[in-house]
């Protein structure tokens, strides 16, 4: 088994980054960056090119989370509801902060669009419309449908109407 040391110092050199910043990250994205070393035989180009997405999607999720965290800190936002966003929201949401601290009307804003669709998957399962049609849907019909869903959802139940009135709200 490769050690935490051992997968920091690697992990640093794979990447061209300083060893802080593999350290600094949560102890999952270690883990994870652990098991590519340990699961990951690089016996070609193509095997370097997996390892390397691999510790690489790592270090950017750690990374992510990290800014997350200090954005949580500082606005009062849930950092549990930042970690439920999708990770290119995430990414927005992360650089945004970066760019302009001070503009925390804009992050509220991201997060709170972001928030209010995350039962798209949800809504797709529950009535059979594809996914990347619902995010294609305009932003106020999407927080629309969420609402409705999230109001209405009965957890055990069939949910037929509610999946009929959601195609209904999607048709109008």
């Amino acid at each position: 088994m490769i050690s935490k040391e051992e997968t920091i110092k690697k992990a640093s050199e794979l990447l061209d980054v300083s060893e802080c910043s593999i350290a600094e990250l949560p102890e999952e994205n270690i883990n994870a960056m652990i098991s590519a070393f340990e699961n990951v035989d690089v016996n070609s180009d193509d095997d370097k090119k997996i390892l390397y997405e691999a510790i690489d999607a790592e270090w950017q999720k750690g990374s992510v989370l990290i800014i997350l965290k200090e954005l949580a800190d500082n606005t009062g936002i849930a950092y549990s509801s930042l970690c439920c966003l999708d990770f290119e929201t995430q990414k927005a949401v992360t650089f945004e902060y970066l760019a302009d601290s001070t503009n925390m009307e804009h992050i509220y804003t991201i997060t709170s669009r972001a928030l209010a669709i995350i039962e798209l998957e949800y809504i797709s399962k529950l009535t059979g419309i594809s996914f990347d049609e619902l995010k294609a849907l305009d932003d106020r019909k999407k927080e629309q449908i969420c609402g409705h869903y999230s109001m209405n959802y009965t957890a055990g139940g069939s949910n037929t109407e509610l999946a009929a009135e959601i195609k209904e709200m999607i048709k109008s």
